[in-house]
């Protein structure tokens, strides 16, 4: 009974906020994201945009987040692991959430966050240890297109937008169209 409850107790603490158990250095603020997206890409894949992000998770929309915690002596740790973020409208005001809340570390430690996040496509893109491997199909009408942030290093709550702990995120599109033009004055045949 006594080796039950101890293993009661710690499934129970297991389900707790990941975060918690990472760091004993946790601060009251929430990460929070703002995703926005640059200009539309001129490609003949289906275009991705905030609004294609804004979407449910089942219609592909939303997006992943990995967050990485650096403290200092300390080599960095996994602080959120390929967390799904979506939109919620039902909010007010709307806002962008996940299961797994997580919090700034307290600002008198040092310690810092990083991140990196992409879009939630399926089609043709692979996670594992070594990153993100994304295989273009070869059909044009299979093509979805693939958002993708620059990888944000060693951010402080001070650094986030009014210190309010919410990270821009700026998705960059990852897929463009390449164009030739081959002019020949013969019966020449071309391979591209």
């Amino acid at each position: 009974f006594f080796f039950s409850l101890i293993a009661l107790s710690a499934a129970a603490i297991g389900c707790t906020q990941s975060a918690m158990l990472e760091s004993p250095e946790i601060f009251n603020q929430e990460v929070s994201f703002s995703p926005y997206t640059g200009r539309i890409p001129v490609t003949k894949a289906a275009s991705v945009d905030l609004t294609h992000l804004q979407k449910p998770s089942n219609q592909g929309g939303g997006f992943h987040v990995y967050g990485f915690l650096n403290q200092v002596g300390k080599n960095p740790t996994v602080y959120m692991d390929n967390e799904l973020v979506t939109y919620d409208s039902s909010k007010n005001p709307a806002a962008w959430t996940y299961d797994n809340m997580v919090y700034w570390p307290d600002a008198s430690s040092q310690s810092t966050l990083s991140f990196v996040a992409y879009n939630a496509v399926s089609n043709g893109l692979t996670v594992d240890s070594n990153g993100l491997k994304f295989k273009v199909p070869r059909e044009m009408s299979d093509q979805v297109d693939l958002l993708a942030t620059a990888y944000q290093e060693n951010l402080k709550i001070a650094d986030t937008q009014n210190g309010s702990g919410n990270v821009s995120l700026q998705f960059h599109h990852l897929l463009s169209r390449v164009g030739f033009s081959v002019q020949t004055t013969t019966d020449t045949k071309v391979t591209i």
